[in-house]
């Protein structure tokens, strides 16, 4: 059964789901990405020196999130780096695209790199909770996240359904960005640009940093704050009612702070009435504590478990 690629705003089969495992099977067209393909005879070892994930283990069809920061640790991007056999492609935010395209451009010297942006990539974000509803076909390019989600290439058109179901629905990329926020996996916007250190935003919790490679920029901070500091802040996940427009970079406050900035949103999608939203606060509200969005008097924060334990001290 073929996949019709006709997009529709997403819909969920529980309101106002937990886990991504309270999703649909689907596929997200993943507008809201730019790309940029990074090839070369220097690529691999260019990429590496770039990022806070080891990289250089990676084979074809392998993809692992990874962050860029400034060289005081802060982020200037979170981005999905996928590996074909010819090139590296880069998946962010489409708000970010240019600018670390031309930073990387900045910094690749004399390196033997080809960087080009690519605003119209063909990669489909697939999201399948039980693994069982959707196949697709050989001729297709896949990277597989986890045993839930997966990027595909637009050879997936040729995708097929298990035949005990009817259609593929193809939802629009606020679909995927609900996985993402329900994964407890940030993003970095133009709003959320050098805001956050990684560890703030749970990147380590999610495999998006590794404390074993070389240097990158920022490593220093990065590595310092895991082995000698005291995590200070951290990411959690929830629901908000608001008629307010959420999203990244909306204040977070706290009953204990006042009308002292406690944290920022760090991504958010309108669900209905409701918005999902993953907020960087301090550590002592993990667990409890009234968190309010936008305001101190704003719309409470109601929390989400999140899908990996989160850890504060160091070395953890």
């Amino acid at each position: 059964m073929n996949v019709s690629f006709t997009t529709s705003l997403f819909r969920t089969k529980k309101a106002n789901p937990r886990s991504v495992t309270d999703l649909q099977p689907a596929m997200a067209q993943l507008s809201g990405f730019h790309a940029i393909r990074v090839s070369g005879e220097d690529a691999a070892e260019f990429l590496q020196s770039q990022f806070t994930n080891q990289m250089a283990n990676m084979s074809v069809g392998d993809c692992q999130l990874t962050g860029y920061c400034n060289p005081k640790g802060r982020a200037l991007a979170v981005m999905w780096l996928l590996k074909t056999s010819s090139e590296y492609i880069l998946l962010l935010p489409e708000d970010l695209a240019e600018t670390l395209s031309k930073r990387l451009m900045m910094f690749k010297m004399r390196a033997k790199v080809d960087i080009k942006p690519d605003a119209c990539h063909q990669i489909f974000g697939v999201i399948d909770p039980s693994g069982k509803h959707l196949s697709l076909k050989d001729s297709c390019e896949i990277w597989p996240i986890d045993a839930k989600r997966a990027f595909a290439s637009s050879v997936a058109g040729s995708g097929e359904m298990n035949p005990n179901e009817n259609t593929v629905q193809v939802f629009d990329h606020d679909y995927w960005k609900l996985a993402q926020i329900l994964a407890g996996e940030p993003m970095i916007y133009t709003s959320t640009y050098e805001a956050l250190i990684p560890q703030h935003m749970n990147l380590d919790l999610v495999n998006g940093v590794s404390f074993t490679k070389g240097c990158y920029p920022g490593q220093e901070i990065v590595a310092r704050l895991r082995y000698l500091g005291k995590l200070k802040q951290r990411m959690i996940t929830g629901y908000c009612e608001s008629q307010a427009e959420i999203g990244p970079g909306t204040p977070v406050f706290t009953k204990e702070k006042g009308d002292q900035k406690a944290g920022i949103v760090v991504d958010a999608v309108k669900l209905g009435d409701q918005t999902a939203v993953s907020v960087n606060i301090p550590a002592t509200h993990i667990e409890n504590g009234n968190i309010a969005i936008g305001s101190t008097t704003g719309t409470p924060l109601d929390r989400i478990q999140a899908p990996y334990p989160i850890t504060l001290e160091k070395n953890a």
